[in-house]
């Protein structure tokens, strides 16, 4: 098939993290023989150039967007959106720009496409439907979506859902409060986006990535992938940090607004990274012994799959798709209590067969969930709505 993907954001040179599981599963799908069109948001300069795929051909579109102002880069659409009053209204502005011009753009480039791929409700799967003449329209309902969808008449909601002949949703929880021809639809299903094991190279350099932050073989090395924003609860990761002892380090993958503000409040004891390309990212897990996800906002992350994929020990927050996630694999504490948080963290670096079993629990759910699995669902989907 030659499928058309209608997404926001799409990962590049400077900004790895932007639309990474869109690329991800497009990669996957292009593994299996498909090629494919993207249509996406424009980025800032900064962000440098988008990663390229064999067999896919990139449109970013121009919206209107300034470099300090674009809307589905650095913070990222969910953050921009609770600004305040002046920053909403521009953010706003903004979606309803891109929203226009994504969806001029699905007629003009995605017309020869078999089938199509929207990842967010709005505008993605909006601009999908609009001109899905026929074809079989997979839309993939995002945490952002819940409350877009819940705010949408219910004519507007059932309009789309409509013109979906299937719909993803990373999380189950992601259904209430919808109208029932999205949360009802005859061809729904619950999937989060996936992951893949650390390849036997990346396992190789772990005691080579340690020892960039002089960690003796007793430490405990702590790792956190997430953006530097609020609602990942990062400040109260950097308050658990300050209670433990120096023997226990933490490593943060992401940037952000507040990456500058939680590397001063932590006065040495959370290393800040920065965004790093996957590769890098992995090395980080494969050099850490436990990983934590604060998050006092969150759908179903990524990195808390990547992380128990990779076979590490985890620790997350009871919030939003989480406990889905988690299973009984992974260690889940109150959001916002660093005390707890602390105390999950103590526990687990001092007892290895607890460590142990949550990383083998771990790995056996998120295999689950790998990209080629979701993938090969994702093409049975479209096939067999293609086919009928």
């Amino acid at each position: 098939m030659h499928i058309g993907v209608v997404t926001t954001s799409w990962p590049h040179t400077h900004d790895p993290t932007a639309g990474a599981f869109a690329y991800a599963l497009t990669h996957a799908l292009a593994l299996r023989g498909h090629t494919h069109t993207v249509l996406f948001a424009q980025a800032p300069s900064s962000a440098g150039s988008p990663h390229t795929l064999s067999s896919t051909a990139l449109f970013p579109l121009d919206y209107g967007a300034r470099d300090h102002n674009t809307l589905f880069y650095g913070a990222g659409a969910p953050h921009r959106l609770r600004a305040r009053s002046g920053e909403l209204a521009r953010s706003l502005a903004l979606g309803l720009r891109f929203t226009y011009v994504i969806t001029r753009a699905v007629q003009r480039h995605l017309r020869d496409c078999d089938a199509l791929i929207s990842h967010f409700a709005l505008p993605s799967a909006l601009a999908a439907a609009v001109h899905r003449a026929g074809r079989p329209h997979h839309a993939i309902v995002h945490g952002s979506d819940q409350h877009a969808l819940a705010h949408m008449p219910r004519a507007l909601q059932r309009a789309i859902a409509q013109r979906c002949t299937s719909i993803q949703f990373v999380h189950p929880s992601l259904r209430d409060g919808l109208d029932p021809s999205w949360a009802g639809h005859p061809h729904a299903w619950d999937h989060p986006m996936g992951a893949e094991p650390l390849s036997a190279e990346i396992r190789a350099t772990r005691e080579s990535t340690r020892a960039s932050l002089n960690l003796q073989q007793d430490h405990t090395l702590v790792l956190c992938v997430a953006r530097c924003v609020e609602a990942k609860g990062l400040e109260v990761l950097v308050r658990a940090m300050q209670q433990l002892p120096t023997s226990t380090q933490c490593v943060v993958v992401g940037d952000g607004p507040l990456r500058a503000a939680l590397a001063a409040q932590s006065q040495g004891r959370v290393h800040f990274v920065g965004a790093q390309q996957a590769h890098t990212r992995d090395r980080w897990l494969a050099a850490a012994d436990l990983f934590v996800l604060p998050s006092l906002q969150d759908s179903a992350p990524t990195a808390l799959i990547e992380a128990m994929c990779a076979g590490l020990p985890c620790i997350a927050t009871h919030v939003g798709g989480i406990p889905w996630i988690a299973g009984d694999a992974v260690l889940l504490v109150p959001p916002g209590c660093p005390d707890a948080l602390r105390d999950a963290m103590r526990a687990l670096s001092q007892d290895p067969g607890a460590r142990s079993e949550r990383a083998q629990r771990g790995r056996e759910r998120g295999l689950a969930w790998r990209w080629r699995e979701l993938a090969r669902r994702t093409e049975y989907t479209l096939s067999d709505a293609l086919n009928h």
